[in-house]
């Protein structure tokens, strides 16, 4: 049996398993940046869809710049996750989770 998409679900027929669209993470990181301009840097895609995608924000201040960064798994998660990390002169200040998903719905943490 193929494993074909629930059209509009994010959703496998076997697996019932959330995979974000593009689109949807996105949206996620103009909620997270509150709408600001921001720099896709890293774009990756594998068999069942978008796997990472990485942007970056420069801060208010010279030097300042947030990173975020949406996996479809993380070591310490096997559910969709955006962490956000801070930098200041190239170098880290703090990261945590911003946002994940749960059974196809995203909570902002």
């Amino acid at each position: 049996m193929p494993n074909n998409k629930i059209e509009g679900s994010g959703f496998s027929e076997n697996e019932r398993e959330h995979v974000p669209t593009p689109e949807e993470v996105h949206s996620l990181f103009k909620q997270l940046t509150k709408g600001r301009e921001y720099e896709v840097t890293k774009n990756r895609n594998d068999a069942k869809g978008l796997y990472e995608l990485e942007i970056e924000v420069r801060g208010e201040t010279p030097g300042e710049t947030t990173e975020y960064e949406y996996r479809r798994e993380f070591v310490t998660s096997k559910n969709p996750e955006i962490h956000v990390v801070y930098y200041k002169d190239d170098e880290y200040i703090h990261g945590t989770s911003a946002a994940r998903c749960i059974k196809g719905k995203w909570k902002l943490l």
